[in-house]
């Protein structure tokens, strides 16, 4: 009995740590897509002025 309870509870310890682990990751990866973005933008305004 005691034995199933703790692997219980470690089941629970693991998913309440991997809910917040998907969060993090998907805002780390919309925060990847803006600053990709910004750069290739960033990038685009200096091809211009260098062409210019």
């Amino acid at each position: 009995m005691r034995k199933n309870d703790r692997r219980r509870g470690l089941r629970i310890v693991l998913w309440l740590l991997t809910l917040p682990m998907f969060f993090i990751a998907s805002m780390a990866g919309s925060l990847l897509e803006v600053m990709g973005r910004m750069i290739n933008e960033a990038v685009d305004v200096l091809d211009s002025a260098i062409n210019e």
